[in-house]
């Protein structure tokens, strides 16, 4: 099993910041990404939309081959937590969200802060991450950043992202005195230097793909799953799966992010 693949998922290209993280960190694992393109985003979609879209995407990740699932979307996490974390039997393997990592890393690395989360309407609505820090020193003051997946789903491939676009999708009066922001969806990871400047560099960016890229890392060491693969003549590979149309988005963030002869893009 170790040489088997990890498989990742996400609405669309959020989650391939992850999996270039994972092939920096470890060359040798082979990476399997489902981009849901056609459904993409993810914010806007009814709860038992997205249970049932997360059920078939780990369907077909288990029929490739993978020792390891990961959620790279907060909003279909937040949907997992909720409704399926705790039936093992929806998987033949190990299914990783990307909430449960973050909020501990927040517990051990931000104590007595106030923190603020940007994230999708769907992913604040249901106040997944207030609940996982309830009992935490962590005070959370939330923001929905409507439509900001989608532009950046929509822009990057092409047009520059301005930080006048991210001002009006991000800053909220009551982030005035906050110690750090959460980036709540892999979406927005795209543009966190930007971010950054917006705040002035004044306080602490919060980028969740860093920390499951983080956490799958310790979690492949921890169980003896890496990859028996050792030569330096065999890297690692990334096949991603997309429903789209294959957008011009999808295609830069390939070529920028991986080796070319070691990745590809497969619409079905």
């Amino acid at each position: 099993m170790n040489d088997y693949n990890i498989g990742i998922f996400d609405s669309g290209i959020g989650g391939l910041n992850i999996a270039s993280n994972i092939l920096i960190n470890l060359p040798n694992e082979n990476l399997v990404y489902f981009a849901d393109s056609i459904n993409m985003p993810y914010g806007d979609k009814t709860d038992e939309f997205l249970q049932d879209r997360i059920l078939n995407i780990i369907q077909f990740l288990n029929q490739k081959n993978c020792k390891l699932i990961l959620i790279a979307c907060n909003t279909a996490s937040a949907v997992w937590i909720n409704y399926f974390c705790n039936l093992d039997h929806f998987s033949k393997v190990k299914i990783i969200n990307i909430i449960n990592p973050v909020v501990d890393y927040l517990i051990i690395h931000h104590k007595n802060e106030t923190i603020g989360l940007i994230a999708t309407p769907s992913t604040i609505k249901s106040e997944i991450y207030n609940y996982k820090l309830l009992h935490s020193s962590i005070s959370l003051i939330s923001k929905p950043a409507k439509h900001l997946a989608s532009i950046i789903e929509q822009k990057l491939g092409n047009n520059p992202i301005t930080e006048s676009i991210l001002h009006d999708h991000i800053m909220d009066n009551r982030f005035k005195n906050i110690d750090s922001l959460i980036l709540g969806s892999t979406h927005y990871s795209y543009v966190k230097n930007q971010i950054t400047n917006i705040f002035e560099n004044k306080i602490k960016i919060i980028d969740t793909s860093e920390i499951l890229s983080l956490h799958v890392m310790e979690y492949l060491v921890k169980h003896k799953l890496l990859s028996n693969n050792k030569s330096n003549k065999k890297r690692g590979n990334i096949t991603i799966f997309t429903n789209g149309k294959n957008p011009p988005t999808l295609e830069k963030i390939k070529n920028d992010f991986f080796r070319q002869e070691a990745s590809q893009i497969i619409q079905i």
